[in-house]
């Protein structure tokens, strides 16, 4: 059943025609797509349409991934879009975004330098926009245990960040290492089923 505009401004209920009812006959959700073709209404069509007239990007791939932690995901999307609110390093990101350094501060590179040996990632750069892209491109068996590293990495530094700013408590680039290592090696257990020792000696073969 197809009906046209109304127009309920100046029309009264009596003057609405009625729809012409069929016992037999099914309702039916109809919609209008962007290029104006009326169809069924379907979730998957609307979003698939809508879809369309969206840019892709290929770091998405490090933000949303089956073992993903949301919060982490969450910080990441923000730095990732330039967004994560740590208020003594925006002016650093108008300098040079595109370094680690930058993003964060020597702090951080610190943490990753051990991340990357913890985590057998030496092979992976310090550029910022090289990480996420090298992220994005790695198909390894690995490429869980390293997303999760980073993205765990991102979220503990932004952490420790509101914890100097706002507490004055501090942590050591080691301790914190430990810290992100512990929450990644919980998550991959949880996900595959496997205690913490198995893991352990998965990551470190």
């Amino acid at each position: 059943m197809v009906l046209g505009p109304w127009n309920t401004r100046d029309s009264r209920p009596e003057t609405v025609p009625v729809p012409l009812l069929h016992e037999f006959a099914k309702d039916a959700v109809m919609w209008r797509d962007t290029e104006g073709k009326v169809m069924p209404f379907s979730v998957r069509q609307c979003m698939t349409t809508f879809e369309r007239s969206q840019v892709q990007i290929g770091w998405y791939r490090n933000v949303w991934f089956p073992h993903h932690i949301p919060k982490h995901s969450f910080c990441l999307w923000l730095a990732c879009h330039g967004r994560l609110p740590i208020q003594d390093c925006i002016m650093n990101w108008k300098k040079d975004p595109r370094t680690l350094s930058a993003r964060f501060c020597s702090y951080s590179m610190e943490v990753w330098r051990l991340m990357k040996a913890e985590a057998q990632m030496e092979y992976y750069p310090n550029d910022w926009l090289s990480i996420v892209g090298f992220l994005s491109s790695n198909t390894t068996r690995r490429c869980k245990l390293h997303k999760l590293t980073f993205v765990a990495m991102v979220y503990f530094i932004w952490q420790e960040r509101n914890r100097r700013l706002f507490s004055d408590v501090q942590r050591q680039p080691n301790v914190l290492m430990r810290n992100i290592r512990d929450i990644v090696l919980k998550r991959m257990a949880w996900k595959t089923n496997k205690n913490l020792n198995q893991m352990q000696n998965g990551i470190t073969k």
